[in-house]
């Protein structure tokens, strides 16, 4: 029995569109507290006790006026600072103005450290970026032993990595914000599409309007798998909301399949009926239910009926002849 349902679809995109806003504002929140909130840990050289890529506290005692190093690939560069145990190679922008910040505090660091935080890279881990980090720092303080032997060669400190993960959060709450604005957007355009279809359908056809009892037991077809009628003149596809056409002003109608494809392997198909008008050639996609390789046969009644009743129309081919 078929009943009208306004709101078909509307719903399940409205539903997944605040889904996607309150996550985006969920995972600012959440991330951003996180990231203001200062690490524990502090890093101690490769007896920091973090695994490698984890946000560290690094106590700055001193740090050198200049850059020792350029990291070409990621466009950073190494400063040279002196933490509680050591020294060691800080990765940031060279014009960074936390860097700024250290390097005008002068002597002062040595009596009172300032803490920034910084990603932790140990040589040992899965995810340490700067490569051939331990044999360039060597070469860098070949000539300052007092430096070098106290400087630890397998692990750095990101002030970079931090910042870019804090620019990137925006943009990536942003975009999932978005895509929910969009899903809420499709939501209301498919309820005025399917509001139009069952305004169009009780114009012309008023008996209907308020019971649609008489698309089934007066239907020229009717097939509930594929979720498709024929009444009079229109065709009515209420699979996945709700559509409808007059035949009367179409010159052509065929099935397509939309085929989603990963690593070369079908994940998921979809199938609709495309019907061109007479009059401007436009495409009109109908949806109706995909039933795998059994759709193309189960169709076949369909585009009888259609060539009985509608002959003027062509059926079953992509090009006009």
């Amino acid at each position: 029995m078929l009943k009208e349902k306004r709101n078909k679809g509307f719903v399940l995109y409205l539903v997944l569109g605040f889904c996607f806003i309150i996550g985006a504002l969920g995972a600012f929140l959440l991330i951003s507290q996180a990231n203001n909130q200062e690490p524990s840990v502090v890093y101690r050289g490769e007896s920091t006790n973090a695994s490698s890529g984890n946000r560290v506290s690094l106590e700055v005692y001193d740090i050198y006026s200049k850059p020792i190093a350029d990291i070409k690939g990621r466009k950073t560069v190494i400063w040279l600072v002196n933490y509680k145990n050591g020294y060691a190679g800080l990765e940031s922008k060279e014009n960074d103005k936390d860097v700024a910040k250290l390097i005008n505090a002068g002597d002062s660091l040595k009596d009172h450290p300032k803490r920034i935080t910084v990603k932790y890279y140990n040589a040992h881990g899965s995810n340490f970026k700067i490569r051939n980090y331990s044999g360039a720092m060597t070469g860098v303080l070949r000539t300052s032993p007092d430096i070098s032997k106290y400087f630890s060669y397998y692990t750095y400190a990101s002030l970079q990595d931090v910042k870019s993960d804090r620019a990137s959060l925006p943009i990536v709450c942003s975009i999932l914000g978005g895509i929910g604005l969009l899903f809420v957007a499709i939501a209301f355009f498919v309820r005025y599409k399917v509001n139009k279809a069952y305004d169009e359908l009780y114009a012309a056809y008023p008996e209907l309007n308020g019971s649609l009892d008489l698309l089934q037991s007066d239907a020229l077809y009717h097939d509930d798998n594929l979720k498709i009628v024929i009444y009079k003149d229109h065709l009515i596809s209420y699979f996945r909301g709700f559509a409808v056409i007059n035949l009367q002003q179409i010159e052509q109608i065929y099935h397509r399949i939309v085929k989603t494809k990963r690593f070369f392997i079908t994940i998921n198909q979809q199938s609709f009926l495309v019907a061109v008008r007479a009059d401007n050639k436009k495409k009109v996609n109908l949806p109706i239910r995909n039933r795998g390789k059994k759709t193309d046969s189960e169709l076949q009644p369909f585009f009888t009926t259609v060539q009985e009743h509608f002959p003027n129309i062509k059926v079953g081919y992509d090009k006009l002849f």
